[in-house]
């Protein structure tokens, strides 16, 4: 049975909703950057987005540090089924992480468990982190990111999970798709929130 938790005030608020690519009906999920990404890269730590909107913005800093908390919490499942259940008919998808990585694995199971408890609900997530994927359910996207500074033992097995591939400021793997979100956003191309098996590779911007 599943435990929800019921927020009592809106500073508890963790999902926000769109941005200037994602459309609003996507709910986002994020947490620190480079503090919870235990398999980051020179190229990423260097080129990390997420910095410039923690150094430009201080509540962005304070909400995902009050995500990260909430995340280690025992009944965070919970926590974030409730706050589905109470957005859920103007949410289409769930992007975890567009700041932020599973920084171990029981976070990890955690969000496998979110996931289970939604089934007819798209989950997509971007990552580095070299854990156990295998309970993953199927309605979760799952990228594996790589750049011109992954070991190559660190692609050698992500390429080994069968997962899709997001490739950046690489040279564009043949059959990759090349992101358009510079023209077009992504609530139009939605291949990264759909089943398709292509990979996908990102200009760096």
């Amino acid at each position: 049975m599943m435990f929800l938790w019921k927020k009592e005030s809106k500073e508890e608020i963790m999902l926000s909703f769109g941005n200037k690519k994602l459309p609003g009906t996507t709910a986002i999920w994020s947490l620190p950057c480079q503090i919870t990404c235990p398999n980051k890269t020179k190229w990423c730590t260097r080129w990390c987005y997420s910095q410039k909107a923690e150094r430009l913005y201080k509540n962005t800093v304070k909400s995902r540090t009050r995500n990260l908390e909430y995340s280690k919490l025992d009944y965070f499942t919970g926590m974030m089924s409730g706050e589905i259940i109470q957005n859920i008919k103007k949410i289409s998808a769930i992007r975890i992480h567009a700041s932020g990585d599973f920084y171990n694995q029981k976070y990890l199971d955690k969000w496998i468990e979110i996931m289970n408890n939604f089934p007819r609900l798209l989950f997509t997530t971007y990552t580095k982190s070299i854990l156990d994927y295998s309970k993953l359910p199927s309605n979760c996207v799952l990228f594996f990111s790589v750049d011109e500074s992954t070991r190559p033992s660190d692609l050698k097995w992500y390429l080994a999970q069968g997962k899709r591939m997001a490739y950046a400021d690489t040279e564009v793997p043949e059959n990759a798709i090349i992101c358009p979100a510079k023209t077009t956003g992504c609530g139009e191309c939605k291949v990264c929130y759909s089943k398709s098996k292509k990979s996908v590779w990102f200009k760096r911007h």
